[in-house]
């Protein structure tokens, strides 16, 4: 992380394990990065990268949703999950805007989230699968 922040570029350098070459991050380097934040298992990383880097924060947007079905079923999904948990845990609009099969987004790619948010609250979990399944 030292080496990529933005005062520590082209100063500080560290020596590559395999090749023995000297390496530093020059400073016209701009890193553009996506983070999910509502993974709280890497709550340190993700206090550390606060600290030092600039967040633009993204919201699900459901004009980037062409296909007509899995834009009905993010925004009945974030509905939900906005009343239930809260609005940092609705599903963005990358999860729907593949040209994968809606029915394997849904069932493992989604479907899994769920069980990520609603763990230990089965009657939630219950209802938003049946969201899930009515936008089949």
């Amino acid at each position: 992380i030292t080496l990529i922040e933005e005062d520590k570029r082209d100063t500080y350098e560290v020596t590559l394990p395999y090749s023995k070459e000297k390496f530093k991050i020059p400073s016209n380097l701009y890193i553009i990065a996506t983070m999910n934040s509502t993974d709280k298992s890497i709550a340190t990383i993700d206090i550390a990268l606060r600290r030092r880097f600039t967040f633009l924060k993204m919201e699900p947007n459901l004009d980037l949703v062409e296909n007509e079905k899995a834009n009905q079923l993010m925004k009945d999904l974030n509905v939900f999950i906005e009343t239930t948990l809260n609005k940092d845990y609705m599903i963005g609009h990358a999860y729907f805007m593949s040209e994968l099969d809606l029915e394997f987004i849904k069932e493992y790619k989604i479907k899994p989230l769920l069980e990520e948010y609603f763990y230990g609250d089965k009657e939630n979990y219950d209802k938003a699968l049946d969201i899930l399944e009515e936008r089949s």
